[in-house]
């Protein structure tokens, strides 16, 4: 006996002692005899109680058995057959079949098996495990080939292992395996998502961890079960078949990862043993049992034998697998090898340490899938104790990869990046530098918001750490909240706080503590800068908190629930109650402040207004409205006062309960602000009068009071006096001189007679009784809209030498007011409102066209703020035509741009394009064909000697994008893309006098090439009516082939071609298809017949060579006879050919076919081809 086998017995006569973790499941308990009865041979005797090996007729041979012929076809018996017999497939009756024959797939068939057990969803996998233990007591080596079948079924294959195979692994074995697997799959049951094979990998895993968690007293240590199982597994993770290779490198991750699992029981019962040990040695020498204490020795030793079993094991896995899996080519392998590592660093961090950086270079795969799991992996690394101190070498090589992978491609990676990096901060914040942290700071203003909030959350954590901002007395919140307003100021984004506060505000309470800013703004000793961004995170914080909406650009993934609502509301009711009290506070101390104040005077506008009256604050508004008075009397900047004027409209509205308190609180507020303009237009004008050039002060004042009445008007019905009114127009007038002092005032002024006028009209629009004055007031609000378009567009003509931005705002004032005042008022039941107040002329049209080219269609390199006015300037020209204030043809100006400015204006003008498109389509092709023209017309030299050729390329790209434009299906727009056509024929016809004859090439013939681009639009019918006309306005060139005419030659090229521009190469003038009657076949050409590859009809299947045979003479003869009639046909279609006889229905007749013959359906086609 050998001497492990020796101590174990002794072990088991002395005492019991607890063994590793005790089976799982109801399989047998092993006793202390299992070692030795696992070393007996197979034949061997067995207890009685112990199943009978099988005999190995149980089994069918795994060799290939060679076909028979004529096989005797048996008699079914199913007395004396063995029941595995009946599993067998019946055999195919087709023809033998000249490939060498193939294992019978007895794994996949037999029901028994652990494939086939697998697929059930309400298999045990624990008795399964317990009866194939069982069999490995009885057969270790039967029972090891069963198993190794098994996985290799999962991969596909269909071949039998037997005992002999795992002695001998040879080459042969290997390559038999090999082409199993690779003849066999067509469903590779491990990666296929179907419930069926859900099921089977899910009792699959379950299965394998079952099995060796239920070995783990005794058979695991036996040498023969893990090295018969990873010794085909590592060869087979190595093979170029991804399923096979999948397959191994799952089995053998999992197994590692369970022979982890059994190593931490062992160590957890070495350790039990050596108290016990201890415990027995400290006791005194009469009371110390030797035999105990020899038989704890003993046990000691067999299990650090056995643990060195497992830890050789694990080394020999992990050495050969890690490595090459991880940079595997196939994404499954690479994930479940990164999962499975993952799992044994978050077990044993310390022993795996080394196959870190494998982790590390998934960081850079092209797959985000890896990439994000490598982030996750990492995450938990780095919160590890046990390799706080182990992972400089790691961060040398990739902490570089971290804070980049931030802006990764995909957003679910950058996210995960930027959780790795807050831990890292937490963590290992040495490792970081400045670079790595501006790099996260830049991700809080992301346009995607689950990114934007982690970034975030690494800011605040950078804000609680800073030892700068807190001071003594100060609460957790105000130093946060004093960090972060300095984060904002050194971000140098002053207009971007609400995506800072949007990033924030759904998992930090402080950004709702609006307490503490109120405290910060009162007491605190802070700058004026850090006041103006505190002010700016304070009502971003409001506005999200009271809608919660995210700003532009930043929307949410799902819209609000009914719960988030309800917390918005409560939110809401919370900021009124407190801003209703502090609020005046704050505005009375920052009135002399206009950009604080601008932003203070926006919280109202989310007020509940009802609180005023629920909380009994009514003396809170009457200071509200004090305070906004005194900073309307203080201040000119136009932020404030715009906003000033905002939050009176919102006070005054219908929902609030004291709206009429607000009201006449507004209306005392206009009226002083309209007789200051009259007390500063007083002084102005008395000082003309005396003097030739007046003061600034009186200068001054006129533009500041213009100012807020412009401001206001856009808000407020100032209902102005026709002496004010008159007032305005006259300062209207004096920018007419070119050197004038009002000039300033021009913008304001020109503005509230705009706001007056749309006014004028919603009281005439809102049916008020005017009594006899009705008639009055209508002319007068003509002829008030009329003279005041005619002063701004003088302001448009370029000769009046007028300031560039009195030009640009007298524009953007008429494109604005046409639109309201070219509508009648048809609401309105008496008709003599329902006149159109003004009708635009052509005229207005072209000179506002003319205003475009001159100063938005130009290639500059102005500053952004000019280039964003000028994008608005073209969307307030669009919107004319949209409107239909204009004709489409007005369009032509902004459509001949919108290739050369795509990158500038393209989604302007794209959208007034289609949308013109849909209001009028005739009116609409006949635009872009103008257009086109127009284009083409500005390109010709001045000589007439045709167009430059980059001009002419440019031209025809602009086509292309008009015809894209016409879209897919054109079968409904045939009319207009004919008037495309036909507008630009005309357009090429018209000759100017005097330039050149019509009988020569006409000078505008080079058109045609643009036209070509519209011509694979047309439908057969009505490309053959463009021809026409086109042959008959151009009859000299029908005939002509000079160079001169070759864009006439490719125009008419283009409207004969098919659709798809060419003609079908197999039509020509005399021959005919291959069908009856000489009509061509509609069907596509079939490849000539392979007469080796023609199959025997199936009803006459031979059972034998003979019959085979003669029935492929029976078919080779049809054949022969087929082919020497169609040649036959043939030869006597070409003599009537010769003939001239019937050369229009040349086609070959085929001869009818038997309803006997065998290839009556089918090889008639191919016959006949």
């Amino acid at each position: 006996m050998a001497p492990t086998s020796r101590r174990r017995s002794r072990k088991a006569e002395t005492m019991k002692v607890d063994d590793a973790s005790p089976p799982i499941g109801p399989g047998p308990v092993q006793s202390s005899n299992s070692s030795s009865s696992e070393a007996t041979p197979p034949n061997s005797s067995s207890s009685p109680a112990d199943p009978p090996p099988p005999s190995p007729s149980s089994r069918r041979s795994l060799r290939p058995r060679q076909p028979r012929r004529n096989p005797p076809i048996p008699e079914l018996d199913t007395s004396d057959s063995n029941p595995e017999d009946n599993f067998l497939p019946p055999r195919s009756r087709s023809k033998p079949s000249r490939r060498r024959p193939s294992p019978a797939p007895n794994p996949l068939q037999n029901k028994d098996s652990l494939f086939n057990l697998m697929k059930s969803p309400s298999i045990d996998t624990q008795a399964v495990a317990s009866e194939w233990i069982d069999r490995y007591k009885t057969d270790r080596s039967s029972a090891t080939a069963e198993l190794l079948e098994f996985f290799l079924s999962s991969a596909g294959s269909s071949l039998t292992i037997t005992p002999e195979m795992l002695v001998d692994f040879n080459d042969i074995t290997k390559e038999m395996i090999l082409e199993a697997c690779q003849d066999n799959p067509k469903v590779f049951p491990l990666t296929t998502k179907t419930s069926t094979w859900k099921t089977f990998t899910s009792n699959f895993l379950e299965f394998l961890r079952v099995l060796f968690l239920q070995c783990q007293n005794s058979i695991i240590y036996d040498g023969f079960l893990l090295e018969s199982i990873t010794q085909p597994l590592t060869f087979f993770s190595c093979v170029p078949l991804g399923h096979l290779r999948y397959t191994s490198t799952l089995i053998l991750l999992k197994l590692t990862t369970i022979l982890e699992e059994i190593d931490t029981n062992v160590r957890s019962i070495i350790e039990k043993n050596r108290r016990q040990l201890h415990s027995e040695m400290k006791r005194p020498p009469p009371e110390r049992s030797l035999g105990r204490i020899e038989a704890l020795d003993l046990t000691r030793t067999e299990l650090q034998e056995n643990r060195d079993v497992l830890s050789a094991s694990i080394l020999n896995i992990s050495s050969n697998l890690f490595s090459p899996r991880c940079k595997d080519n196939l994404l499954g392998i690479r994930l479940i090898s990164i999962e499975e590592l993952a799992k044994l660093l978050d077990k044993k961090p310390i022993k795996y340490i080394g196959h870190l950086k494998h982790i590390g270079y998934g960081l850079s795969d092209v797959i985000p899938e890896v990439r994000l799991r490598c982030a996750k992996v990492l995450q938990s690394v780095y919160q590890s104790e046990d390799l706080k101190f182990k992972l400089g070498d790691f961060n040398d090589k990739f902490k570089h990869r971290f804070a980049i992978m931030g802006r990764d491609r995909y957003k679910s990676v950058g996210v995960e990046a930027v959780k790795l990096m807050k831990i890292i901060y937490q963590n290992h914040k040495e490792i970081l530098s400045n670079d790595d942290y501006e790099l996260i700071y830049d991700l809080v203003y992301n346009k995607h918001r689950e990114l934007a909030q982690v970034a975030g959350e690494f800011v605040k954590a950078v804000c609680s750490d800073d030892d700068s901002s807190p001071q003594d007395g100060d609460s957790s919140n105000d130093s946060v909240m004093g960090g972060l307003v300095a984060f904002f100021a050194e971000s140098e984004r002053p207009h971007h706080a609400v995506y800072l506060v949007d990033a924030l505000i759904d998992d930090n309470e402080f950004m709702q503590d609006w307490g503490c800013m109120t405290n910060l703004l009162l007491h605190g000793d802070l700058d004026d800068a850090t006041i103006v961004n505190l002010v700016k995170i304070m009502v971003a914080s409001v506005q999200q908190s009271a809608t919660g909406e995210s700003p532009y650009g930043r929307a949410r993934q799902k819209p609000l629930t009914m719960g988030e609502q309800r917390e918005t509301s409560a939110r809401k009711e919370k900021l009124t109650e407190h801003f209703i009290q502090n609020l005046p506070r704050l505005l009375g101390s920052f009135n002399n402040e206009p950009e604080v104040a601008t932003h203070l005077l926006m919280i109202p506008q989310y007020f509940y207004l009802d609180m005023y009256v629920k909380s009994h604050e009514e003396r809170r508004l009457t200071d509200l409205l004090d305070e906004i008075r005194i900073i309307i009397d203080k201040t000119s900047d136009s932020c404030t006062l715009r906003e000033a004027s905002k939050t009176l409209e919102w006070l005054c509205s219908e929902r609030h309960p004291k709206s009429s308190q607000c009201k006449t609180e507004t209306d005392n507020i206009l009226s002083r602000i309209i007789k200051d303009y009259e007390i500063a237009m007083d002084d102005y004008q008395s000082v003309i009068a005396g003097e030739p050039t007046p003061h600034d002060d009186e200068t001054t004042n006129v533009v500041e009071t213009l100012k807020k009445i412009g401001i206001f008007s856009q808000c407020h019905d100032l209902n102005l006096e026709t002496s004010v009114f008159e007032s305005i127009l006259e300062v209207i007038d004096s920018c007419r001189e070119p050197a004038s002092d009002l000039e300033e005032g021009f913008r304001h002024a020109a503005w509230a007679v705009f706001q007056s006028i749309v006014w004028w009209k919603y009281r005439l629009s809102s049916g008020e009784a005017l009594g006899d004055r009705e008639e009055e007031e209508v002319r007068r609000l003509r002829d008030v809209t009329v003279k005041f378009v005619q002063d701004m567009k003088f302001f448009l003509v370029t000769e009046n030498n007028i300031s560039p931005g009195i030009r640009a705002d007298a524009f953007r004032i008429i494109c604005d007011l046409l639109i309201p005042v070219c509508e009648g008022l048809f609401d309105v039941p008496n008709p003599l409102r329902h006149e159109v107040i003004y009708e635009p002329d052509e005229d207005l049209g072209n000179t506002l066209n003319d205003f475009l080219q001159e100063y938005v269609f130009v290639q500059d390199d102005s500053d952004s703020i000019d280039f964003c006015r000028r994008r608005n300037l073209l969307m307030a020209f669009c919107k004319l035509i949209i409107c239909k204030v204009f004709k489409m043809k007005m369009a032509v100006g902004v459509f001949k741009h919108y290739d050369a400015f795509y990158n500038d204006y393209g989604d302007i003008i794209k959208m007034c394009l289609m949308t013109a498109k849909e209001i009028n389509l005739h009116s609409w092709a006949l635009t872009i064909g103008e257009c086109l023209a127009s284009l083409y017309e500005e390109a010709r030299n001045g000589e007439g000697d045709g167009v430059d050729p980059e001009d002419m390329l440019k031209i025809i790209t602009l086509a292309k994008k008009f015809a894209m434009a016409l879209g897919i299906n054109t079968t409904r727009i045939q009319e207009e893309i004919a008037a495309i056509h036909f507008k630009g024929i005309d357009f090429v016809v018209k000759v100017p006098a005097g330039e050149i004859e019509n009988t020569q090439v006409p000078p505008k013939i080079g058109y045609l090439e643009v036209l070509v681009e519209f011509s694979g639009k047309l439908l057969k019918e009505k490309k053959g009516a463009v021809l026409k006309v086109l042959d008959t306005k151009l009859l000299a060139g029908v005939e002509a082939r000079g160079i001169e005419w070759q864009p006439l030659i490719k125009y008419r090229t283009s409207l004969n071609a098919r659709k798809g521009g060419r003609r079908d190469s197999r039509v020509r003038e005399g021959e005919g298809s291959a069908g009856r009657g000489g009509q061509r076949r509609k069907t596509p050409r079939k490849p000539p017949l392979d007469v080796t590859r023609v199959k025997g009809p199936r009803a006459r299947a031979p059972g034998d060579e003979a019959e085979a045979e003669e029935s492929a003479q029976s078919v080779s003869r049809y054949i022969n006879e087929r082919l020497r009639r169609a040649d036959e046909n043939e030869r006597n279609e070409e003599n009537r050919r010769n003939e001239g006889a019937g050369s229009a229905a040349g086609g070959s007749i085929a001869e009818p076919m038997d309803v006997d013959d065998p290839l009556a359906e089918s090889g008639s086609d191919q016959l006949e081809e």
